[in-house]
């Protein structure tokens, strides 16, 4: 499953994921795989946050808790944070997310999916 999300916010280009016994990662595109830990900042980011969406599905699998997510996005650029938004918007169907963001792309995109947007200040 975290392979299929990475998939889908990479736009294809990490097609798997795997996750070996003693917990090593791998992150391939078609024969040829990577230690996550040689990807960019956001590929890194990308994969830590397909992990953890697939960790709570399957911990979960009858009643997902909410997800609650606090600025995922800080190190993608402009596609690879659409393309994380329109996933959480497909989550959101299934089970309540919360993300936190001092962003307002991230709210701009949330309320543009069909989200809300709740501005707090610190004042």
């Amino acid at each position: 499953r975290a392979g299929e999300i990475l998939s889908v916010l990479t736009g294809g280009k990490h097609a798997s994921l795997t996750v070996r016994r003693g917990f090593e990662t791998e992150v391939s595109q078609d024969k040829t795989g990577v230690d996550p830990l040689y990807l960019s900042r956001g590929g890194l980011d990308q994969t830590y946050l397909a992990l953890r969406i697939a960790l709570s599905e399957i911990a979960f699998p009858d009643d997902l808790p909410p997800l609650i997510l606090d600025d995922v996005f800080a190190s993608f650029d402009d596609e690879r944070t659409e393309r994380g938004m329109k996933l959480l918007a497909e989550l959101a169907r299934d089970r309540q997310v919360i993300l936190l963001t001092c962003r307002s792309r991230e709210s701009e995109a949330a309320v543009r999916l069909g989200g809300k947007a709740v501005r707090l200040s610190g004042k």
